[in-house]
């Protein structure tokens, strides 16, 4: 088992510094939404604040209690106190940018861990049947590519997890050239290859010498698979 991360501090002080200046809004609303943020009450409690300025209200900690009190929900996002500790601590308005960037990040990292784990697994439970029934002998494993280097690759490029086409990659490991081609034609008949992600580094070795199959496919979920296939020996000169 592994925590999804998450940091409370961060999402406390932007509560905090919206409740404290309505003016923070603008620095953070066209890219965090409620469901950004990792504990449920602060996820109702940013719902509220968003709800409240865009009628065009002032949101505090006056408002925010009168809007959970015509309901049952006050006692829910942690009583009046919780909402006055919040405006009550935060160190500097300045500083709500700041903390949205991090609660944004924080929530792509839980998105991509869950996500990344589970296509592995379904992928791999797919195309594990496939080679033993045309006997292809071979040895598959997968993982999803470092949470952290995605994320920059999105942001920099201005991606979503849809456009990401290296998110997932599957490595299957057989005895011969032949059956790394055998096991392509397998791959692209359980799903769909995308146009120009295929790349034969066998046919044309890289000038290290590096030589694999790669092509990208549309997974079980509708999300890009990178899947490489290669020999055993041309396994131990790309990692060794």
């Amino acid at each position: 088992y592994r925590s999804l991360p998450y940091n409370l501090e961060a999402e406390q002080g932007l509560l905090g510094s919206l409740l404290v200046d309505n003016r923070g809004f603008e620095k953070v609303s066209d890219f965090l939404r409620p469901h950004h943020f990792f504990v449920p009450a602060h996820q109702r409690i940013s719902s509220s604040i968003m709800t409240l300025i865009d009628r065009g209200q002032n949101a505090s900690t006056v408002t925010l209690k009168n809007y959970f009190e015509k309901g049952t929900d006050l006692k829910e996002v942690g009583g009046a106190e919780y909402l006055g500790d919040l405006a009550a601590n935060v160190v500097s308005v300045i500083n709500c940018a700041d903390y949205a960037q991090g609660v944004y990040e924080l929530f792509m990292r839980r998105e991509l861990s869950s996500l990344g784990e589970e296509i592995v697994n379904e992928a791999i439970d797919v195309l594990k049947k496939a080679p033993d029934e045309a006997h292809i002998p071979c040895e598959i494993n997968g993982r999803p590519k470092h949470l952290y280097s995605i994320h920059q690759m999105m942001k920099k490029d201005n991606r979503d997890l849809s456009q990401v086409y290296d998110l997932i990659a599957i490595r299957v490991i057989v005895d011969d050239v032949k059956d790394c081609y055998g096991v392509l034609g397998i791959v692209h008949s359980l799903w769909k290859p995308l146009p120009y992600r295929f790349k034969d580094y066998i046919a044309m070795p890289k000038p290290n010498n590096y030589q694999s199959l790669h092509t990208t496919v549309i997974g079980t979920r509708g999300q890009p698979v990178e899947i490489q296939i290669r020999t055993w020996e041309m396994h131990r000169i790309a990692e060794y």
